[in-house]
């Protein structure tokens, strides 16, 4: 009787489930053509390493054991190598012995011994195959179903057409377009206000003010955040609006706001505003999932393959070795954040009036700079480790420090005083008990202050927004101001409010008046 072998298909799905695991497990900030191109390439290596192995040892079965074992191997590694390193700092306090040296013996030695039993079975080879298949078909749906879910709870909470402004303004109501000012709005990412780094880093802020003042600059010295989080905090600030109400909004298992508001809807109306106007959107990537890319932009600009997906991937795999030897995804966000640095110091080439968006990673980890721009070679490499609190400082001094040079380049080639907004999305959160795992517990209300605090600086040519200007105005509120100044629109100004949300929340929660009481820590 013949032998019926089942299908080799468990090295594929152990090939794609990685990247879907991470998927799953960090949806709204992660979006779904990020993974692609890792995806893609590890199933090639996948389907190449099958076809070699096939001109040596000709059975499939055979074939398939090795290559699966070998893509647990690489995708796990990263996190063994973790949970080693917790264990070691929890209970010793420091690491204390090299975890790489014995973990690629170990590691070594589970593959040769796999691979060396493999090639000797002569019998149930085809039942281990049809477990490996079966196992790797429940991987795989698990983060599928998850997905799915989301995907289903995300269209039930789609808002109402009320949560946009809907106002366009004619060309026909201004003056001739390459007349208008450049717009740059520049978001350097956790950059803290004044106020938060006096009180809660003890660092007198006055270099950096005192040069914004002397240049022209207003400072919302009072203003907070509107929402605690990047991707809600941008999509408020460019709908001009607050997000749905906050009974109609969800929390994900990280703590994180789930996009219900559909946050990756890129059309957003300040663009929409500026391009009836005759504006050039220029979007510049972050590498960051809600601002790598602008499909309604004239000008996308790109740093690099390096975005958050592979920040949060190669970390969990094999590669962590070379990462750890040479630096190679600290390198990678140091350039992007040179590069991005130096951009915005040639754009005024572009011909005709352009709305520049950056959002800049820095001073939010990692800590990759130190005070004066250089490598910090031994601080976690996480989009969510606040600690250690000096880290954070140095990142952010240097980051002023590059500020200046792009606002000095900026005033000095600029042929029409430009228009320049430098605001944060939110502030640090380093007072937390726990600043590797940003908004999975309740916060305190020092937690919620030093999130809130942000920079929110106006460079406004001429006088005639003096009046419209107040110290507490918040971001949902920037745009309409500078519309209502310098286009002749009419919108009404918003109540400054801040929202807030934390895993096991019910909700965003409204922390309007805790971040108002700013001496009562």
């Amino acid at each position: 009787m013949k032998i019926r072998h089942p299908i080799v298909i468990h090295p594929f799905l152990f090939a794609i489930f990685p990247s879907i695991f991470l998927f799953s497990n960090n949806l709204g900030h992660v979006f779904f053509y990020q993974i692609l191109l890792s995806t893609g390439f590890i199933l090639f290596i996948t389907y190449a390493a099958l076809l070699i192995l096939q001109l040596i040892i000709k059975e499939n079965e055979k074939i398939g054991i090795i290559v699966s074992i070998s893509l647990m191997l690489f995708f796990s590694y990263g996190h063994v190598f973790t949970a080693i390193h917790s264990w070691q700092i929890n209970n010793y306090g420091v690491q204390n012995f090299h975890i790489h040296r014995y973990l690629i013996l170990t590691w070594l030695i589970i593959f040769t011994t796999s691979c060396y039993l493999s090639l000797k079975a002569s019998k149930g080879l085809s039942r281990l195959t049809g477990a490996l298949n079966f196992g790797a078909l429940f991987l795989f749906f698990s983060p599928i179903i998850q997905i799915g879910a989301y995907e289903f709870q995300k269209s039930n909470n789609v808002p109402n057409d009320n949560t946009n402004v809907n106002t366009t303004v004619s060309a026909l109501d201004i003056q001739n377009p390459n007349t208008l000012p450049d717009i740059y709005y520049l978001v350097p990412d956790g950059h803290a206000s004044s106020k938060t780094l006096k009180r809660y880093f003890n660092y007198d802020n006055s270099d950096f003010t005192d040069f914004l003042i002397e240049k022209g600059f207003y400072i919302a010295t009072e203003s907070q955040a509107n929402y605690m989080h990047t991707g809600w905090s941008m999509s408020a600030s460019m709908k001009m609006n607050y997000l749905p109400k906050a009974e109609e909004l969800t929390v994900d298992d990280s703590g994180m706001a789930v996009d219900s508001n559909n946050p990756n809807q890129q059309n957003y109306e300040v663009v929409n505003i500026l391009k009836s106007l005759g504006y050039k959107y220029v979007h510049l990537s972050s590498g960051r999932s809600h601002t790598d890319h602008n499909m309604f932009a004239d000008i996308n600009i790109k740093f690099g393959p390096l975005n958050e997906f592979l920040m949060i991937l190669i970390p969990t795999t094999m590669l962590k070795i070379i990462d750890d030897k040479w630096n190679i995804l600290r390198m990678g966000l140091r350039d992007r954040t040179l590069l991005t640095f130096s951009k915005l110091r040639e754009l005024e080439k572009i011909n005709g009036p352009k709305f520049v968006f950056a959002h800049i990673g820095v001073p939010h980890p990692p800590f990759v700079f130190g005070i004066n721009g250089e490598m910090v070679p031994t601080t976690d490499i996480s989009l969510v480790n606040w600690a250690p609190k000096e880290a954070y400082l140095n990142q952010l001094i240097f980051t002023q420090k590059k500020l200046k040079d792009v606002i000095n380049s900026i005033l000095e080639k600029s042929t029409i005083r430009p228009i320049i907004l430098i605001q944060s999305d939110h502030g640090p959160y380093t007072t937390s008990a726990h600043p590797k795992e940003v908004l999975s517990y309740p916060p305190t209300d020092t937690n919620i202050r030093e999130r809130m605090g942000i920079i929110n600086a106006f460079y406004l040519p001429g006088e005639k927004c003096d009046d419209l200007l107040y110290n507490s105005i918040s971001p949902v509120n920037n745009f309409r101001m500078i519309f209502n100044c310098y286009f002749n629109t009419n919108f009404e100004f918003l109540d400054d409010l801040s929202f807030f949300s934390w895993k096991g929340s019910d909700g965003i929660i409204n922390v309007t008046d805790i971040v108002k009481e700013v001496n009562q820590d």
